[in-house]
């Protein structure tokens, strides 16, 4: 993995259903997260090791019913576009296991969310 990549300052932002520890609900900012690989709803595979030329990476964890995803869905849209020139990736992961493709692509399509 490239250093770009292991100092990549990461932003997690997620509507948690669940309970949580203590531990876990310290600040998220700065984690460094191993790579991964996830398909986009259109079944594209996306690696983090793909974005070794982002200096930040923001990864946002939505869900398609979330009540709290749904209000800063479209703000993340509106920071991704006006960061769209500088080395500031975005990254959009569903993380409900029970939405499916057909109500991730049109939670995207309602809210134009395009990272």
């Amino acid at each position: 993995m490239k250093e770009s990549l292991l100092g990549a300052t990461l932003l997690l932002l997620a509507c948690l259903s669940g309970t949580v520890t203590a531990e876990e609900t310290g600040p998220q900012i700065g984690r460094q997260l191993n790579d991964f690989t996830l398909n986009d709803f259109l079944g594209t595979a996306h690696s983090l090791r793909d974005l070794d030329d982002s200096k930040l990476v923001v990864i946002a964890f939505l869900g398609t019913e979330c009540p709290l995803a749904r209000l800063y869905g479209p703000r993340l849209e509106e920071l991704a576009t006006g960061y769209d020139d500088s080395e500031i990736t975005f990254l959009g992961v569903i993380s409900n296991r029970h939405d499916s493709v057909t109500e991730i692509a049109a939670y995207a399509r309602r809210h134009e969310i395009t990272f």
